[in-house]
């Protein structure tokens, strides 16, 4: 945790209390507060891995995990107690890596809440499901009072995947690892969702491993600490024999991880999809 001032005896003076590592923690109210501002980021959700399958039989990637919910209240500080219980919300791991043949990958992890007391709550992204023979669909944004987070892009072996979704303040959805058809061809993975926050420091998504067996990027975090992070690109597929797919790519503050790419039996290894980013609780106290 954090915490920053403003000059003694001005008017405006402010006290903010920042809460960035994961779990429970607690915000202690300050002498003469009026007024009381939270924002609540959750944590971003894992993304699943990608299958290993047999050459001439479909074997999808990982879809990506879901970016935070984020939310913001006003609270008059004579209605709060002299502390209050404050979460913030775990970024999910990102589901593992597959060695055994013929499998599908493993499922990610969804992110936990970020929460401030009762009052308010900011939702983590849900996971990304791992490959299998066919596409799977990524994990739902979480919600918020303010803006949902963006969706986890989508799995397929029938086609490109897509890239994750943006939020307008929320955490952003993780790209798809790369897939490959029955008939042999390579489906490229996808770029993560990129941070639109109206704050300065708004950055793209991480980019998709480049064909063939590259991880992918993972998500950038704004310098201004109340915006989210961009999520992580999918990791690569490729056709060859033996083959290892490309590792999901982390997701920024608050946004999902992305999924990784598909791996080829005898030898080859489908590897882990990225983990998601953890959120935040920020409370700004008013005299």
């Amino acid at each position: 945790m954090g915490s920053l001032s403003g000059p003694s005896g001005s008017g405006a003076s402010v006290d903010v209390q920042i809460f960035t590592v994961a779990g429970a923690a607690t915000w202690t109210k300050p002498t003469g507060a009026k007024s009381v501002e939270v924002i609540l980021l959750g944590g971003g959700g894992g993304g699943g891995s990608g299958r290993k399958g047999p050459t001439g039989a479909n074997r999808a990637g990982g879809a990506g995990g879901g970016g935070a919910g984020y939310s913001r209240i006003v609270l008059d500080a004579a209605a709060l107690g002299a502390s209050v219980a404050v979460n913030v919300g775990a970024g999910g791991a990102g589901g593992a890596a597959v060695a055994l043949d013929t499998t599908n990958g493993n499922n990610g992890v969804s992110g936990g809440n970020s929460t401030f007391g009762g009052l308010i709550v900011a939702g983590g992204g849900l996971l990304g499901p791992g490959g299998t023979v066919s596409g799977q669909t990524g994990g739902a944004g979480g919600a918020g009072n303010v803006a949902a987070g963006g969706a986890g892009a989508n799995s397929t072996s029938s086609a490109n995947a897509a890239a994750g979704s943006s939020s307008s303040y929320g955490g952003c959805g993780g790209g798809a690892g790369g897939s490959v058809s029955s008939a042999n061809f390579l489906r490229a993975a996808s770029a993560g969702g990129g941070s639109q926050s109206l704050n300065p420091g708004s950055v793209a998504g991480g980019a998709a491993g480049a064909p063939s067996s590259n991880p992918g990027s993972p998500g950038t975090n704004p310098a201004y600490i109340y915006s989210a992070g961009s999520a992580g690109g999918g990791g690569s597929s490729n056709v060859t024999a033996a083959n290892d797919g490309g590792a999901g790519g982390d997701g920024g503050i608050g946004s999902g991880g992305a999924g990784g790419g598909s791996g080829v039996n005898v030898g080859g290894v489908s590897q882990k999809g990225g983990d998601g980013g953890t959120g935040f609780v920020i409370v700004t106290t008013y005299f």
